[in-house]
């Protein structure tokens, strides 16, 4: 009132104070769990603190979006119309003006985007557009007003008690006209004022959600009521059913439906002695739904392969799915049973599109969904032939590569840069036998743009021998030769100082016997023989 707005309990002897304010409180609304105020000063409506308060001081915040041209007001009732918009998203306002008015009648407004958009307004008419007292029953979407207002009361005005039946839904613009289901005798004489529904022992259950849909099946879920016990019926009738499925849990799988029909489901409490209470109701229409857009997650592989996931899509038993240039949904797809695949064969820096759908429970095929995405540029593969002392490289041509560059090196680490070329192979410089090498190639892309390096180790072909200088026992290393041969070491002045046949690729060699000097090792396997200097040292 007044005073502000209080908080007590039944049968309480006093009375919290939870909000002081001059704006004169008209109504109070408690809907989706948080407590509303409707005022006779701008901005007139108003949620009261976070939730439902039952302390002070709480702050009022206006409602955004609500026009100061309210007038009055009277009653304001909520109601949950759009399943995408979570918790109340339509609000009805009784407005108290004397003047024929769009902004006078039952007012409706939608929450959208977070603001509370107008949505007309009825029964605004010059002789009874005084509107007090306003509730609402929601029963499949269409909701049921009834209200007072002035009738022929001019003085004391609430006169009519009025039914009005919005089928317009959210954000829908409401035309329907009042239609008068009482009115009081003696005019000017008493008046309707509140009006409220009756108070059953039976409470309904809470909203309906619906959250998966295929093509022949539904899975569904309602707010518990308290009671423990409901009945559920699933028909394709927007006429309440007479009687449902008992059953003690809030959600339940549905299964042997039709595709493309509409369905409503209905749910009850069973309360025993108590009896039933209404039903709530929820429609949806049944279809294959394909992976959505925001939930597949496209990565590119510097390699060259992009792996796509996606989210399972309830009721698929497969998917199809097709990558083109084309933003054009293809006629199919190959098919699949996972929820992941690996794409091949893709032009560096080049433009695609990745079309999926859905293979439903009863054959039934979803629409297709199409994701844009751009290649990045692609490493090339690489080959390695190892003749002697040196190294031939060859590798893939890459579509839209305007060159490439190479390095070889002697360590794993990779090179700033290369050596820029138009070809696809070079043949590298002399390196020392058996050594190991690491050669980088890498794409350099029509954009500008440079791929990761491709690194192949290899060793060269031929016969290593280490420690150079040797003092006590030299190991000889033979690599991507045949090694069914004869070891030969001579010391500076032709003398043979070892013979070994050989069937390894490793030989140790004793050397401590040997004086100090240069000694030349050649290996011999009946092809062009291989040589290596060593330099021996006085023994430990």
């Amino acid at each position: 009132g007044l005073g502000g707005i209080r908080y007590t309990t039944t049968g309480a002897a006093t009375s919290t104070l939870i909000a002081t304010t001059a704006l004169q409180v008209r109504d109070l609304s408690l809907s989706g769990g948080q407590l509303y105020a409707a005022t006779a000063t701008s901005p007139k409506l108003y949620s009261v603190g976070a939730g439902i308060p039952v302390t002070g001081p709480q702050s009022l915040t206006a409602l955004p979006g609500i026009p100061a041209n309210v007038q009055g007001p009277g009653q304001i009732v909520f109601a949950d119309l759009e399943p995408a918009v979570p918790g109340i998203d339509v609000l009805y306002v009784a407005s108290s003006s004397t003047s024929a008015s769009a902004a006078a009648g039952i007012r409706k407004f939608s929450l959208v985007n977070g603001t509370w958009v107008e949505n007309g307004s009825t029964g605004a008419a010059a002789t009874n557009s005084y509107f007090i007292g306003l509730t609402a029953k929601v029963n499949a979407g269409v909701v049921t007003l009834f209200a007072t207002r002035q009738g022929a009361n001019n003085s004391v005005k609430g006169g009519e008690f009025v039914k009005i039946t919005d089928n317009s839904g959210y954000n829908g613009m409401i035309t329907a006209v009042p239609q008068v289901l009482a009115t009081l005798p003696g005019a000017n004489t008493a008046a309707f004022r509140g009006v409220a529904p009756v108070p059953v022992g039976c409470l309904p259950v809470g909203s309906i959600a619906v959250p998966d849909v295929s093509a022949t099946a539904a899975n569904i879920r309602w707010a518990a009521s308290g009671s423990g016990s409901y009945e559920y019926a699933v028909t394709t009738s927007a006429v309440p059913p007479s009687s449902g499925t008992p059953t003690n849990a809030t959600s339940v799988s549905i299964t042997g439906l039709v595709n493309n029909t509409t369905y409503y489901v209905y749910v009850r409490s069973a309360c025993g002695a108590m009896g039933n209470s209404e039903w709530v109701s929820q429609s949806f229409t049944t279809g294959c739904k394909p992976p959505p857009v925001i939930g597949t997650v496209i990565t590119i592989q510097p390699s060259g392969t992009v792996d796509v996931k996606w989210n399972k899509v309830f009721g698929a038993q497969q998917y199809e799915y097709f990558v083109s240039t084309s933003a054009a949904a293809p006629a199919s797809g190959s098919a699949t049973a996972d929820t992941a695949v690996t794409i091949n064969g893709l032009k560096s820096i080049a433009p695609y599109y990745f079309h999926i759908r859905s293979r439903c429970d009863g054959g039934a095929y979803s629409t297709w969904t199409s994701k844009p995405f751009t290649t990045e540029c692609f490493m090339p593969v690489v080959a390695v032939i190892t003749p002697a002392n040196s190294a031939t490289v060859t590798w893939q041509a890459m579509p839209n590569a305007t060159g490439y560059e190479y390095a070889v090196v002697n360590t794993p680490a990779k090179p700033y840069s290369g050596q820029l070329t138009t070809d696809t192979s070079f043949q590298t410089g002399s390196f020392p036998a058996g050594s190991h090498q690491y050669l980088n190639v890498r794409t350099v892309c029509s954009n500008g743009a440079r791929s990761e390096w491709t690194t192949v180790k290899f060793q060269v072909a031929g016969m290593n021998a280490y420690p150079n200088p040797v003092k006590d026992v030299l190991t000889i290393r033979l690599s991507g030769v045949v090694v069914t041969g004869t070891v030969l070491i001579a010391d500076a002045t032709g003398r043979m100082v070892h013979r070994q046949a050989v069937n390894n690729t490793t030989i140790n060699v004793n050397t401590r016997t040997w004086a100090s000097g240069v000694y030349y090792i050649r290996y011999d396997n009946g092809g062009e023989p291989f040589f290596f200097t060593v330099v021996k040292q006085p023994s430990n």
